[in-house]
């Protein structure tokens, strides 16, 4: 079924998690071998505030498995994506990629079937947001300062303007600095080819 113009979303956020570093090549040649591409990648060690913000949820509901969370993502490197479909269905597809959480009722030949821990739920490989609003609030969290930083290295002088809109509104590049922290505002819109 073809996506509408307004639904489509052309980027998500994943990440390589530290007991997926081993498997980097392999899993980054899953996520090309199934159409999508990763625009972006950064290598970085996660700190306790992003680690907290990020999985808020899982603390509140399993504190418990929440510490083993943190351990496990502190106890090395992680690789940060921006990871694009050139269908506009960044989030579903990837996921689908991914697989489920619990690597062990994934599908063998998604990266959490092939990668992840068989016992232990917060070793599943590697994450992906699951939803526009998710995604847009990790590509800020994450990847923020990077991807304007991206937008500037646009610009082919000062007269040139990236023009996008967003909420039915269209705002230059400058604007982007104010409305980019309200992360349902289309980042589709942001990054959408021919915007």
């Amino acid at each position: 079924m073809e996506l509408k113009d307004e639904e489509k979303v052309f980027y998500t956020f994943g990440m390589i998690k530290p007991d997926g570093m081993p498997h980097m090549e392999d899993i980054i040649k899953i996520i090309y071998e199934r159409g999508l591409e990763i625009h972006y990648v950064k290598a970085c060690y996660l700190t306790d505030e992003l680690i907290d913000e990020n999985y808020a949820h899982v603390k509140e509901k399993f504190p418990e498995d929440f510490y083993l969370l943190k351990e496990s993502l502190k106890s090395g490197p992680v690789l940060l994506m921006l990871i694009y479909d050139s269908k506009g269905n960044a989030i579903e597809n990837y996921r689908r990629v991914l697989g489920v959480t619990k690597s062990w009722e994934a599908a063998p030949d998604t990266i959490r079937g092939k990668f992840g821990d068989r016992e232990k739920v917060y070793k599943n490989t590697a994450h992906g947001s699951g939803n526009f609003k998710e995604a847009g609030e990790e590509i800020l969290r994450f990847l923020g300062a990077d991807i304007l930083v991206l937008l500037e290295s646009l610009r082919v002088d000062a007269s040139f303007r990236s023009v996008y809109k967003c909420n039915g509104k269209y705002s230059d590049l400058d604007s982007a600095r104010i409305t980019i922290n309200d992360a349902n505002c289309s980042l589709k819109k942001l990054f959408a080819k021919g915007e």
